[in-house]
């Protein structure tokens, strides 16, 4: 497995880039005086799923196929260019927990064929739940040839137990048919206990170079 990568104004070091396109993550934990008391550094990623070249090929192409969505149903994303393109979308707002960044409690291993987290820690202040904040997409930004996008979501205990995150994940919501798949999942080497009153932050990192 890669070491987790430096971070040099935002940008992984293009040293220790192996690939021509690489996706990342970071956890940060921040207490109720808003100090970060656990940063994971930045952490390669290898957890992209089926769904996402499923829905990549009908995005892109004339091609219809079929996806399975985070409940579990195969559903038909029909090609129908260009009205079907631009369908795809993860712009979820506060408490929204069907899209976006999501956090859940499993540590089974990921896999090809996941289609939602293992065990999603769902939107709430009760026992168990984390409040979901908006996603924020960073812009776009280039140093040396290559070229890197981050997004990020908070999540917050409002609770008063503690909730222990074992997963993170990325899911997308297609427009077009109302439905969630899952891009993204992965299982984090350390388990992030978030007491009462802290806040969890996960960035998801995309980087390429010619």
């Amino acid at each position: 497995m890669m070491k987790p990568q430096k971070e040099v104004f935002g940008i992984m070091e293009k040293e220790e880039m192996e690939d021509s396109i690489v996706l990342a993550y970071r956890v940060m934990k921040q207490d109720k005086k808003k100090r970060i008391v656990y940063d994971s550094g930045i952490v390669p990623s290898r957890s992209f799923v089926r769904q996402f070249l499923d829905c990549l090929k009908t995005e892109i192409s004339d091609a219809s196929t079929n996806a399975k969505d985070t409940g579990g149903s195969t559903v038909s994303l029909v090609a129908d260019s260009p009205n079907n393109l631009g369908l795809h979308r993860a712009d979820a707002g506060d408490h929204n927990d069907g899209y976006g960044i999501l956090v859940g409690a499993s540590d089974v291993a990921p896999s090809n064929s996941d289609y939602v987290l293992g065990n999603p820690i769902h939107d709430g202040s009760e026992s168990g739940e984390l409040s979901y904040g908006s996603m924020v997409y960073h812009d776009v930004v280039e140093e040396s040839g290559y070229v890197e996008f981050s997004m990020r979501r908070n999540f917050y205990n409002g609770g008063t137990e503690d909730v222990t995150v074992k997963e993170i994940g990325f899911v997308v919501r297609q427009v077009r048919n109302n439905r969630n798949f899952l891009w993204i999942r992965d299982v984090l080497g350390t388990p992030i206990t978030v007491e009462p009153a802290q806040m969890l932050t996960v960035q998801y990192i995309m980087k390429t170079k010619a």
